[in-house]
């Protein structure tokens, strides 16, 4: 980087501080400035210490605070931290321990230690993972004294911990510890952190796992064996007793831990555990099969591709990633046709890594797909692969308000048309949301295009009105953040901060016109100094303008010539109120009657509307429907609800409600059509609505017969 880009950054950095600093100074709340002094910090100006240190001491009730403090590293922030966090009054301890821990300062290890005792069990939790940010011994034996922690949550962690940072004088305290123990879950979760070590002189202790009854214990005693550097036919005698074990995972445990050493001798196994009834052996099998090597298993991997269980098909389409890609590619062909919606997102993952991967079925998906996981991969699968065809299937998201698929959407678009292509969606996005903001920002500085950042700070330093300052700040924070680490800023916007600019020499003024210029002569004049000049920029004009961005075609938002897109200057104040439709007073009458419980009355009033009116909103044949539930008039409350579903066929309570009555009339076959809707990710529910469909589903499937599909 010369040194052209680095005053770029530092001049970009000092004007979004001053910026701040006169913000913090403003009539604004203390939320609002608290995540400003957040910004400050992280923008790492060290003259602002002072500023920062002083908001800390005075609202160390704010998270933000406490982050910002940390962010300096400055003994007498730390100091304070210190006191703060040993004080039980103060709010957030758990946070200042956990900051205070990623500093990794070695002299913290005694501090650390006595918080080990802490009455909070969030600080000891905070306070074991820093001594293992701080690592070394002298953190592990400090560890060590803690690990019969009263709290099970603390203790394991303390052991989970210690077994990671694998320092070898903890293995006497650990072995003691197992020892002592009665509870064979906790020996079975310690067994699988000391197989961390991979330590021959833990081969006691794994033995005695063996011998145990338990069989989470013997499986992970197995695993750990397997992974020791001891001689094959060690190994092998321990562990070939297990192979015909009834428990699938000491099954499973004990065929990875010979596959490598006794490949033949495990290759029945696995085929009988794929041909078993059992779906948790055929599950283990197709985990299995993504961890050895895979040659000579293709025809079982296919058979499990097609599973009965969704559990099974999902295992084996994680699994692939082992095989061949062209075997990978035909397997993945039917699982983009999945029911579930899990499996054809990992199959769309896999996808994406396939280099010549046939894009078909990718653009099928991409209009009939509606969580947003599986979107959000088949856009990233044309990143990967840019295609023109897929354009007009990617703008039909467009209006999506969920920030992961617009973010894919504008890496979609900008792998396919490049930069200009994302300027010419952008007014069609729905830019009042700061998420959008922020991402449209992040993709376009990105790409190289500083008019943007620089537009963007200068918006931020003329923003006075409290909300939209707090709608900038994620877009200013994720620009400082591309311009702090300096080893990774993306080559494009790279180049355009060590360009040098070449300022153009001003033209001569035209000499005085001695004769008068025609009517015609003059408009053309007119017309042509209204032309922008070559590498002149075409920005959006500021709300309140006469014709406000949104309302230009795309073509007026993109520069003339290069440049950037103006968006910072977006309004965010409120819309103006729409003027209210008049109702019919049978509406109003029947939604006072609603609300109130007076239901027969509702029912009259809403019957009248329903005849007179030509227009009734969609939302009158859903309470009309809930009205008859309530009287036990199912065939009613069923013909209201289908007529409103007609209306609004994605509506998650509608079609809920719905399936509730259709469980009332014993529909069963209707009632999984319905609620395999919720399931499959089309619709999105609740918790406590998840609960009861998952229930009902069961009791249907089983009901109708289906009875794998009503275990699951």
């Amino acid at each position: 980087m010369n040194e052209i880009a680095l005053k770029r950054i530092q001049d970009y950095k000092e004007k979004v501080a001053a910026s701040i600093e006169r913000c913090l100074g403003s009539e604004i709340s203390d939320d609002s400035r608290a995540k400003l002094v957040l910004l400050l910090s992280e923008i790492g100006l060290a003259k602002f210490e002072g500023t920062v240190f002083t908001f800390l001491q005075n609202h160390i009730d704010y998270e933000e605070a406490i982050l910002a403090g940390a962010e300096f590293n400055s003994e007498k922030i730390n100091d304070f931290l210190f006191e703060k966090v040993f004080d039980y009054r103060t709010p957030h301890r758990d946070i200042i321990a956990e900051q205070l821990g990623f500093l990794k300062d070695k002299t913290h290890v005694d501090k650390f230690a006595e918080l080990l005792t802490d009455d909070d069990r969030h600080v000891r939790f905070q306070a074991a993972h820093a001594l293992f940010n701080i690592g070394g011994k002298d953190a592990a034996l400090a560890m060590c004294k803690y690990i019969s922690d009263p709290d099970e949550w603390i203790s394991m962690n303390i052991l989970r911990l210690l077994c990671i940072m694998r320092e070898h004088e903890t293995i006497p305290i650990l072995v003691e510890k197992f020892h002592k123990d009665d509870d064979l879950r906790r020996k079975a979760a310690m067994v699988s952190f000391l197989a961390r070590f991979k330590s021959v002189t833990l081969i006691k202790i794994f033995d005695e796992g063996l011998a145990s009854r338990d069989a989470r214990l013997k499986a992970n005693s197995i695993e750990a064996i397997g992974d020791l550097n001891l001689p094959d036919n060690e190994i092998t005698t321990r562990i070939e007793p297990f192979l015909k074990d009834p428990n699938n995972r000491i099954r499973a445990n004990s065929i990875l831990a010979l596959a490598r050493i006794e490949p033949e001798l495990v290759r029945p196994e696995i085929k009988n555990m794929v041909e078993s009834n059992d779906i948790q052996l055929r599950r283990s099998a197709a985990f299995i099969l993504g961890m050895i090597d895979s040659s000579g298993h293709e025809e079982l991997a296919e058979k499990l591709v097609l599973d009965r269980s969704d559990v099974v098909r999902r295992r084996m389409i994680q699994s692939l990633r082992n095989f061949s890609s062209d075997f990978v590619c035909a397997q993945l062909h039917q699982a983009l046709s999945d029911e579930n919606k899990w499996i054809r997102k990992h199959a769309l993952d896999m996808s994406g890594k396939i280099t010549n991967f046939p894009n078909e079925k990718i653009l099928a998906l991409l209009k009939t797909e509606r969580a947003a996981p599986n979107l959000e991969a088949c856009m990233k699968f044309f990143v990967s692969h840019p295609d023109e065809v897929a354009i007009k299937p990617l703008k039909l998201h467009v209006k999506d308000e969920r920030p992961q698929v617009i973010k894919a959407l504008l890496d979609a678009v900008a792998a396919i048309h490049g930069i200009e292509g994302v300027k010419s969606i952008a007014p069609r996005l729905n830019r009042r949301d700061p998420k959008v903001i922020r991402i449209l920002t992040e993709v376009l500085v990105r790409a190289g295009e500083r008019k943007i950042l620089e537009d963007l700070i200068e918006k931020f330093a003329q923003t006075r009105k409290e909300k939209q300052i707090s709608a900038l700040i994620p877009s200013i924070r994720s620009c400082m953040e591309m311009l702090d680490d300096k080893d990774s800023i993306p080559a494009p916007l790279l180049e355009s901060l060590e360009a040098i600019e070449v300022q153009e020499k001003p033209e001569p003024e035209p000499e005085p016109e001695t004769e008068a210029k025609t009517e015609t002569g003059v408009k053309g004049e007119i017309q042509k100094s209204e032309m922008p000049v070559k590498g002149e920029e075409v920005t959006i004009e500021e709300p309140g303008s006469e014709e406000s961005a949104s309302e230009k075609p795309a073509s007026e938002v993109l520069p003339a010539q290069g440049g950037g897109l103006d968006l910072p200057s977006i309004d965010l104040e409120k819309p103006k109120k729409k003027k209210k439709k008049k109702r019919s007073k049978h509406y109003v009458k029947g939604m006072k009657a609603y609300n109130l419980g007076k239901f027969k009355r509702a029912i009259s009033e809403f019957n009248q509307l329903i005849e007179k009116e030509k227009n009734v909103p969609s939302k009158i044949y859903m309470y009309m429907g809930i009205m008859y539930v309530e009287g036990n008039k199912y065939e009613h409350a069923r013909a209201f609800f289908e007529t409103f579903l007609k209306h609004k066929p994605d509506h998650p309570k509608g079609n809920y409600l719905y399936g509730k009555v259709l469980k009332e009339l014993k529909n069963w076959d209707e009632l999984i059509k319905v609620f395999s809707r919720f399931t499959g990710g089309e619709l999105d529910a609740s918790p406590k609505m998840k609960k009861t469909i998952y229930k009902e589903l069961g009791i249907a499937n089983v009901l109708t017969g289906k009875y794998e599909r009503g275990y699951q």
